[in-house]
């Protein structure tokens, strides 16, 4: 049996946050013009983990009005059938669960959902394997059977990460019945980390640099930049090979495919996504464009990377 804690109590009211979906970007601007508050990526690593082992996780959110956000962060761990064959299956992946303070509540009284963080402060948190009423660790692969494919295949361990305002949250675990979130003022993001045995988990990628013309500018450096566009090409680590294990138990050879996706408070990109090895264009934001030129004429970019596999890498850099 999982460990429940007394001191979930202030999560069971996220309920009032109920989940207003993830990812509201302007309808009228660009997916890669950040506004208001925004979830970028949100990273672990290692992606994919073994039974018993942890992983710290880590997310990426800006604010434009830069105020101050906190986090919440809950898990929830697969659950196997015995049955062979079957597929895992995890409470945080029913959306009735996740729509009402009644069905959230009931995912914490079972144990069914856990807060990896009490520091509402916290850009991250690590991810801990469940443990009994002893506080032992348990092995979510321990009922399957030795030579059970799902060994191999693995599951989705689902977190959930609710982001808003430091003040809101504050509010609301305060005062739950009489404080709220709103939805224009909250993100709500679902992150999955492999779990499984294989003998070849999977790596984050990585951002080595970006091209701008002949010069490569590292992670955290100022690009300096007139009125003409620039063009980038960023610089990864190399894609994986690996072995994409199905669940009849057969084996399909696979390579990584990353997607680079593009990101600013301001400006326009050619694409808001591109390939490993592909170009993209940033034109600088112009009078009478929405947003405008800043006052101060710099604007962050963020280069954010994905796998295809929940392997995720980012950087940031600041266009000046």
């Amino acid at each position: 049996m999982r460990t429940q804690s007394s001191n979930i109590a202030p999560f069971l009211l996220a309920g009032a946050l109920l989940l207003v979906a993830a990812c509201k970007s302007n309808p009228m601007l660009p997916e890669s013009v950040v506004t208001g508050l925004r979830v970028l990526g949100v990273r672990a690593d290692p992606p994919e983990i073994r039974p018993l082992q942890s992983t710290p996780i880590e997310i990426l959110a800006h604010h434009t009005e830069n105020e101050e956000l906190g986090y919440l962060w809950i898990a929830c761990d697969p659950v196997f059938d015995v049955e062979p064959g079957s597929q895992p299956n995890s409470a945080c992946q029913d959306e009735a669960s996740l729509s009402s303070s009644s069905g959230l509540e009931g995912l914490f009284s079972t144990g069914a959902a856990r807060p990896l963080s009490f520091d509402l402060t916290a850009t991250s948190a690590t991810y801990l394997p469940p443990t009994d009423e002893q506080g032992t660790p348990l092995d979510l692969f321990a009922d399957l059977p030795a030579d059970d494919p799902r060994r191999e295949v693995g599951a989705s361990i689902t977190l959930v990460i609710v982001v808003a305002p430091l003040e809101d949250l504050t509010a609301m675990l305060a005062d739950p019945e009489g404080a709220s979130l709103e939805r224009e003022r909250t993100e709500i993001v679902l992150k999955r980390i492999i779990v499984s045995e294989s003998d070849t988990p999977n790596t984050s990628p990585a951002i080595l640099s970006l091209l701008v013309g002949p010069a490569a500018y590292l992670p955290g450096e100022a690009i300096p930049f007139d009125a003409a566009p620039l063009i980038f090409e960023p610089q990864l680590s190399a894609p994986e090979d690996f072995e994409w294990h199905l669940p009849d138990g057969s084996v399909s050879q696979e390579t990584e495919q990353p997607i680079v996706s593009w990101y600013s408070t301001a400006g326009r990109f050619g694409s808001s996504r591109s390939l490993q090895e592909e170009e993209n264009t940033w034109t600088p934001p112009r009078t009478g464009d929405v947003p405008g030129p800043s006052p101060t004429g710099e604007y962050p970019l963020w280069v954010v990377v994905r796998d295809g596999r929940g392997g995720q890498a980012w950087a940031e850099f600041l266009l000046r």
